[in-house]
């Protein structure tokens, strides 16, 4: 049972508790009043009796002291204008020791003289108040002393009535209250009405509200507050928890709308990156391939320095040989003075030719120099490959300039050497000559062995100039191997960095997607469902 009233509405809940309570209220009341009355009635009803004993009593006094039954019947008889009385007794003091009834009278139809007389329920002392109940009936039985005027006890008085009246005063009351519980039922009936819409409005109003949001996602209706009682501080509670509400869902949206375009820059920025590294990786490539042609440039002119180291060699032997002869033929080469002097300027082209071998020297060791510098750019920007990769194309670049730098220098000390050469055989052709004509040019002989020993000096310089840059290329070409390596542990670091770049791309979409389906879920908000704006991004 009380778990339906428990689905009933508060409307109903409250006229139930209203008139439930004013009922029983209303019965306690009657009950207790009922109670009340049958005492205070019932006590009144005794005295009333005890009174009309002792009247009844005082005027049989004179018949009990003359012993005259007669009369004493005849004042006993005036007790049948009572209908409530149905017997009554006059008991001689002196004969009730022996008899149990001295002036037995009978006036009513209740009771026979025998039982008057026989009963044993009949008191004969006095004081005693009690109720009798039969089938039928229910009495009450007083007995009074009846006293003389020297306060002898003369007798007793016996008085039976009936308690009818308890009864029909009872019943009234009780008819009076039922009519009362009907009126206050209906009375509390239209106070529970009245109050219940006092107490129900707000709620069913607080009810519809709640609905229209739930229904709508209308956030921004509002419950309209009647009074600063509790009822008032739900609604007050109702309406912040809305407010609250709407403004969480609010930054949701705008946080949704963040993530979105965040997202999408990470997305920009991962392709960027992804395009970047391929990119980067691309160079990098390239780079490894133009270091290597380097280092493979390098191995040439370390071997072709190598070839001019060794033919500076012979031809500083050979120049040893051509100054031992001309010391052997000095005075033949007096004869040969013109030769001699064609000699010395040939000796003095070789001169220049040697010079500008010193220059195109100082050319390679200048390419060595910033080979190496740029060996060590190549390492830092190795290191820092990760986030820029563009310099490596500057870095290939400058490095293949040199490269071609380096090839046609090595060319030039070709040349060179072979116009040394040349000039070498044109100088020996000379002192072939001039030994024909020694005796004709021994100074110039000597002269041209001046000349010889500048040459052997010069020779010799050319091939401590081809050795260092022998030196020099074979470290260059070392360098290079190292710059390699570097540059392929590069190049698969960009490769990691372009795969990790496309799955951070892959990521973003997601992240992307997973906004946007977040956002459409936000999307209706608002007055009566519509749709409602973007907020601004933070």
């Amino acid at each position: 049972m009380f778990n339906k009233l428990k689905d009933l509405s508060i409307k109903y809940k409250l006229m139930g508790i209203t008139i439930a309570i004013s009922i029983i209220t209303v019965i306690l009341v009657c009950i207790a009043f009922t109670v009340y009355d049958r005492n205070t009635f019932k006590e009144r009803y005794k005295n009333n009796l005890s009174t009309l004993a002792n009247i009844i009593g005082t005027n049989n006094v004179t018949a009990l002291e003359f012993d005259d039954p007669d009369t004493a019947k005849e004042v006993l008889n005036t007790l049948s204008a009572n209908t409530n009385i149905v017997a009554a007794a006059l008991y001689d003091a002196a004969a009730m020791g022996e008899n149990a009834y001295a002036i037995p009278v009978l006036f009513t139809e209740y009771i026979s003289e025998a039982d008057l007389n026989k009963s044993e329920e009949a008191p004969r002392r006095a004081g005693i108040v009690r109720q009798e109940y039969t089938s039928d009936n229910k009495y009450l039985v007083i007995v009074q002393e009846i006293k003389g005027e020297d306060g002898e006890i003369l007798g007793n008085i016996l008085i039976k009535a009936h308690t009818r009246e308890l009864g029909k005063r009872s019943l009234n009351i009780m008819g009076r209250s039922a009519i009362i519980l009907l009126i206050s039922a209906v009375v509390a009936l239209l106070i529970a009405a009245s109050f219940q819409g006092i107490i129900s409005g707000p709620i069913f109003h607080l009810v519809d509200v709640m609905h229209s949001v739930t229904e709508n996602d209308d956030f921004s209706l509002r419950a309209e507050k009647d009074s600063e009682d509790e009822l008032g501080q739900l609604v007050d509670g109702f309406n912040i928890m809305v407010a609250h509400t709407d403004n969480m869902i609010q930054r949701v949206q705008s946080a949704v709308s963040d993530l979105d375009n965040t997202s999408i820059d990470i997305v920009q920025a991962s392709q960027n990156q992804a395009s970047g590294a391929a990119q980067q990786s691309a160079s990098i490539t390239q780079t490894v391939a133009a270091v290597e042609e380097t280092a493979r440039t390098s191995k040439q002119i370390s071997e072709n320095a190598n070839n001019v180291s060794e033919l500076a060699q012979d031809s500083l032997e050979t120049v040893e040989i051509g100054q031992a002869t001309v010391q052997q033929v000095i005075q033949a080469m007096e004869m040969i003075s013109t030769s001699t002097t064609e000699s010395a300027e040939r000796i003095s082209r070789l001169e220049d030719k040697a010079e500008e071998i010193t220059e195109v020297l100082g050319q390679i060791d200048e390419i060595a120099r910033r080979t190496d510098i740029l060996s060590l750019n190549a390492n830092i920007t190795a290191v820092n490959a990760g986030e820029h990769g563009r310099g490596f194309t500057v870095v290939a670049n400058e490095v293949k300039r040199l490269a071609e730098q380096t090839i046609e220098a090595s060319q030039r000390i070709k040349d060179l050497t072979t116009d040394i050469t040349s000039s070498i055989g044109e100088s020996v052709t000379a002192s072939q000559q001039s030994t024909n004509q020694v005796t004709e040019g021994t100074g110039l002989a000597e002269q041209t062995g001046e000349h010889l020993e500048k040459i052997l000096a010069m020779v010799q310089q050319t091939a401590e100039a081809a050795t260092l840059i022998d030196a020099s290329t074979r470290q260059q070409q070392t360098a290079s191997e190292q710059v390699v390596s570097v540059m392929r542990d590069v190049d698969g670091v960009s490769k990691e960095v372009e795969t990790g770049a496309q799955k951070t791309v892959d990521a973003s979409e997601e992240l992307v997607q997973i906004g946007q389906t977040l956002q459409g879920m936000l999307k209706v908000q608002g007055n009566g469902g519509k749709p409602r704006p973007n907020p601004p991004s933070q």
